[in-house]
């Protein structure tokens, strides 16, 4: 992995790098002790012992204070995320997926699933700027509805928590930039839409997450208690030729919609 110099905006991107040990400090010229000096004069704490620690962990407490930092006469360093290529074989119906085993651990299917189970619809064709998969396939997964979506995936895989789908955005840049740097690594984000009442929309891509809203949850959000909902996770503008319109965010829907589906393995 290759280190580069952290400017204000990668604040969400050097945050996920220091959890994941891939953050690290130039204490300029000046060493710690001119670090010392700025962080007493803007208030921070200065204790006498874990200064370095109780620095970095004022600097990445808010965007704010990342940006305050980076103005001092430190330089912050981080790498970015890496992951590895593999593939798998559904042996229901031999279909092949490319899979990414992140640095997390855990290993996520890169693409669609495209097993047909239960109530399913096709995804939409392309739309405007979308360009072709890299390997020249035109088949973009299925689209699922809740209760299907939960008992689609192969064995030894399962459909990924609101969590999990959270922990992936953030250790990628946060919902602003994962989209590009999940899509760099060869996640596919297009955008497949969704299926409602008999209507497809395709602006965004949509997946499913197996976690449903909390009884605390349905109260805030007015749901019926006869109504059946659970979150799922999108991607605004997915089909925009440039990545700096695409950021992602979750929301609760109705089961009956239908959503893509991707996989983690258990």
């Amino acid at each position: 992995m290759t280190s580069r110099m952290a400017r204000p905006e990668d604040y969400q991107a050097a945050r996920a790098a220091h959890e994941c040990g891939r953050l690290t400090i130039d204490w300029g010229r000046g060493g710690k002790w001119q670090a010392r000096e700025f962080a007493r004069k803007i208030g921070w704490s200065v204790p006498l012992l874990g200064f370095e620690k109780a620095f970095t962990e004022m600097m990445l407490k808010s965007e704010d204070c990342f940006s305050t930092a980076l103005h001092s006469s430190i330089d912050v360093y981080f790498s970015k995320p890496s992951a590895t290529l593999g593939h798998f074989v559904d042996p229901r119906d031999d279909q092949s997926y490319r899979t990414l085993k992140f640095e997390d651990g855990r290993i996520w299917l890169a693409e669609n699933l495209r097993y047909v189970c239960g109530d399913t619809s096709p995804t939409p064709a392309p739309i405007g700027d979308l360009p072709a998969r890299s390997d020249g396939s035109t088949t973009r997964g299925l689209l699922y509805a809740w209760d299907s979506a939960v008992r689609a995936c192969p064995s030894g895989w399962r459909l990924p928590t609101s969590r999990e789908w959270r922990k992936l955005i953030d250790a990628h840049g946060g919902p602003d930039r994962a989209a590009a740097a999940l899509i760099e690594l060869g996640f596919d984000l297009d955008a497949t839409g969704a299926w409602w009442s008999g209507y497809l929309w395709h602006e965004e891509a949509c997946f499913w997450s197996e976690t449903r809203p909390g009884w605390l949850a349905r109260l805030l959000h007015w749901v019926p208690p006869n109504s059946r909902s659970a979150y799922h996770i999108y991607l605004e503008h997915a089909n925009s030729p440039s990545h700096r319109h695409r950021r992602f965010a979750e929301a609760s829907e109705q089961t009956i919609v239908r959503f893509a589906v991707r996989c983690v393995r258990v």
